[in-house]
């Protein structure tokens, strides 16, 4: 079973196309208690249902001698179509992300989807789209 530990919560702005107030936040995944994965979302707060929102999936080893060359960044967009929500995996670049020293290679979507790690990084959005109170915006965007 995987759980979450919500991280950090920043608001930002104004958004370039808009001028709203953005949220990023991040958190961790652990399965039996052990870390497994971490994950970003950003979104312009009343706005998912006009620009969606990204969700960003790292995996790889989390353990204390690690390195970033051991985990990898999965870009995942939401988005709302025709009232029903959606994730799919786009390629790095896809979605604006900050660089992060913790994680080695950005996947392309065609590394991932048809992949036992498209299921890992479905499982992991499942998680935080349960667990993390946080994306409620997000979550209740589909009306």
């Amino acid at each position: 079973m995987l759980t979450i530990e919500p991280g950090n919560l920043v608001e930002s702005g104004p958004c370039e196309c808009c001028g709203g107030q953005n949220r990023m936040l991040s958190g961790f995944v652990y399965r039996d208690g052990f870390a497994y994965a971490a994950y970003r979302a950003h979104w312009t707060i009343g706005r998912v249902g006009i620009h969606g929102a990204g969700f960003y999936v790292f995996l790889g080893d989390w353990g204390e001698e690690s390195t970033a060359e051991q985990r990898v960044a999965v870009s995942v967009s939401f988005a709302i179509h025709e009232g029903k929500p959606g994730f799919m995996v786009v390629d790095p670049g896809q979605i604006a992300i900050a660089p992060n020293p913790e994680i080695g290679k950005g996947l392309k979507r065609s590394e991932v989807i048809g992949t036992p790690m498209a299921n890992e990084v479905f499982e992991v959005l499942d998680a935080i789209w349960l667990q993390d109170e946080r994306i409620a915006e997000v979550r209740n965007s589909s009306g």
